[in-house]
């Protein structure tokens, strides 16, 4: 059983709904019935009772839940010891970078303070939005640089706003609409559009609340795709519109026609609150210029 699962349980544990479990982990509610089951099939177990679409812990699972909630703390706790006590002669510092956005800037900043501590290990990786998220909050990432929506409102994370990102609306050279002269946004409102999204009810949602305060409508079809590639294609070979932003890599084709707007988002640099790792602080100073 991994340190994953043992998340899932817990938090479905708390919650004692599979669905607020998907939307708080950023998956499926089917990822999470996957995991539960891999879980009481491994232990042999029943970890939960449901009965009347209510959802209980079974005595296994009121005991278990004590076992790994304790766990994870004392593997928080050991974890912080082991990093308090590193020797200050290797020390490692784990970035994230969100996928597709035009930060050659900070990589580059970035890769010349790792030349200027190469006794030190700093690791880059370029993901998705999602994977950057739960890393940050369980510090599997020292660094991360994405948008966080998601983490307004959260006192364990900090973010510092970095990089400026205008919205914009990309559909092909090829959709009926491109040859319109004084094409606006409110020609799209009966479009089908495509987003770099999970497919769960509050993604969706919070993606079409941040459409309808650009625009004023919501999309009458939404298509979730797990990265930019292939909502590019969705744009280029099915007529679908996208809303990016204008430091997104894959969009800077001309094969697109781009409606602008005057709305503003920031990528930010987050870490967490509780993080210990002193090899940060030293890399905060170094990219300080950067910060906006």
């Amino acid at each position: 059983m991994t340190e994953l699962q043992v998340e899932y349980f817990i938090n479905v544990a708390q919650h004692m709904s599979f669905s607020e479990t998907a939307e708080t982990m950023f998956v499926s509610q089917a990822a999470v019935s996957r995991q539960i089951a891999a879980i009481e099939e491994e232990l042999g177990v029943k970890l939960f009772a449901r009965k009347y679409r209510r959802l209980s812990l079974t005595g296994a699972g009121e005991i278990l839940l004590e076992i790994f909630t304790r766990h994870q703390a004392e593997l928080k706790e050991a974890l912080n010891e082991a990093r308090k006590h590193q020797s200050a002669d290797r020390l490692t510092l784990n970035i994230g970078f969100l996928e597709g956005i035009d930060m050659d800037q900070i990589y580059k900043s970035i890769l010349e303070f790792a030349k200027q501590n190469p006794e030190h290990e700093i690791n880059l990786s370029i993901t998705n939005i999602s994977t950057l998220i739960e890393g940050i909050t369980n510090e599997t990432y020292d660094l991360v640089f994405s948008f966080h929506q998601e983490l307004k409102g959260n006192k364990f994370i900090q973010a510092t706003p970095v990089l400026p990102a205008k919205f914009q609306f990309y559909i092909s050279t090829s959709h009926p609409l491109a040859k319109k002269k004084d094409l606006q946004i409110e020609d799209l409102s009966e479009e089908t559009f495509v987003a770099p999204i999970n497919d769960t009810e509050f993604v969706r949602r919070e993606y079409s609340n941040r459409l309808y305060g650009i625009c004023g409508f919501m999309p009458k079809k939404l298509i979730c795709k797990p990265n930019l590639d292939s909502v590019m294609a969705e744009v280029s070979y099915n007529n679908c519109v996208s809303m990016l932003y204008d430091i997104t890599l894959v969009a800077k084709r001309e094969t697109f026609r781009v409606i602008e707007t005057n709305s503003f988002n920031h990528i930010s640099c987050l870490r967490s609150r509780a993080n210990t790792n002193p090899l940060l602080p030293r890399l905060l100073r170094h990219l300080s210029p950067l910060m906006l």
